[in-house]
């Protein structure tokens, strides 16, 4: 299964300011390199895809960097192979300060950077103590599984105090977002946002997403959502109701869903005339959606096919809580979600069963 990196999820212009250049400028020093060090910038975002921008070190170590983005978003700094600094490039002068072998760096400069770095010092402070009292043989890391609980009560400590910070949205997606069980404690913390953030796009995505959590179970009703085709024409998922229907997750850039594909082509050539549908959510992006269209045309796949490539902030994938692809949903005639990820063998296992009654 495919699944989601948070860099790259969160990578996407995040901003309360409207679309217009952010003119920044990173001011960095790195300490424990060597002099001519290669130091990359790596950015991406929907419009334009990745880019990269490369400096090298002084003999003082430090580098520096200037560009516009179109909105606030994340900037990740490399420093060979295994270091890397996270910051966010937004309009101004953003300090980076970065040890070798460190977790973190400390930033300074701009807003969300003075919150990032308020972020990660709390983040140490956990690792720190977790670390000191488990004694693990491989250090926690802060995306280790067993820190679930520090790190959400870890928010419930930040946001209160960055009510007003689009960073706090990052973090509520890298933190808590990720985990179904606390879809209470997320929409918690959401409610204590100020309206300005709630009603950013950001915000919007972040307020679908929990609604997603607590969703799409078996026996729940399938959530509705509309999105264009591959003409640009909306197509809602209530617009198939009466019939069986499997949401079907998928990308071209992921290599499982299209190993998965024969096997959904033929189960609706089998089931298509008997009252049964497909309905393709791509989680591709604006820069490959000639190739969606061209996968589909040389694949066969006949069926419904939307996607407003948005990537991982598909409305529909947040509204489903998509975290890895190929992904599905079996919904029945009322629109009752009756099984879920179904591959292989078990998907004509289960359309065998539905349609010999």
């Amino acid at each position: 299964m495919k699944k989601i990196s948070l860099l790259l999820m969160a990578a996407c212009s995040v901003g309360i300011i409207k679309a217009q250049d952010q003119q920044y400028t990173v001011q960095g020093r790195a300490e424990g390199f060597p002099a001519g060090q290669k130091v990359v910038l790596v950015r991406y975002d929907l419009a334009n895809g990745r880019r990269d921008d490369s400096a090298t070190l002084n003999a003082q170590g430090r580098f520096s960097f200037k560009g516009s983005v179109p909105t606030p978003q994340i900037g990740q700094l490399l420093f060979g192979n295994m270091e890397s600094a996270i910051c966010y490039l937004e309009k101004g002068i953003i300090k980076v300060d970065y040890k070798k072998g460190k977790r973190f760096p400390a930033l300074s400069g701009t807003p969300l950077n003075k919150d990032f770095n308020d972020y990660y010092l709390m983040m140490d402070q956990l690792l720190d103590s977790a670390n000191e009292a488990d004694h693990p043989d491989r250090p926690y890391t802060r995306f280790s599984k067993e820190l679930q609980k520090p790190r959400l009560r870890l928010m419930q400590q930040f946001v209160p105090k960055h009510r007003n910070s689009l960073l706090t949205l990052y973090q509520l997606n890298a933190n808590v977002a990720r985990f179904p069980d606390e879809a209470s404690e997320l929409a918690a913390l959401y409610n204590q946002l100020t309206p300005e953030v709630q009603k950013t796009t950001e915000g919007k995505d972040m307020a679908t997403l929990i609604r997603g959590l607590s969703s799409n179970k078996i026996g729940d009703m399938a959530l509705d959502f509309s999105l264009p085709d591959t003409t640009g024409k909306l197509i809602s998922l209530s617009d198939f109701r009466g019939k069986y229907v499997l949401l079907d997750f998928w990308a071209t850039w992921c290599g499982p869903c299209l190993e998965e594909m024969p096997n959904v082509v033929n189960a609706y050539r089998k089931y298509h005339d008997k009252n049964f549908e497909i309905v393709g959510v791509s989680l591709d992006r604006p820069d490959t959606k000639e190739l969606w269209k061209k996968v589909i045309r040389e694949r066969q796949m006949d069926w419904v096919q939307v996607s407003d490539l948005k990537w991982w902030n598909s409305k529909a994938a947040l509204l489903y809580n998509i975290q890895g692809v190929p992904a599905n949903f079996l919904i029945d005639p009322k629109g009752k979600v009756i099984a879920t990820n179904l591959r292989g063998p078990a998907l004509q296992q289960k359309l065998a069963e539905i349609f010999r009654k």
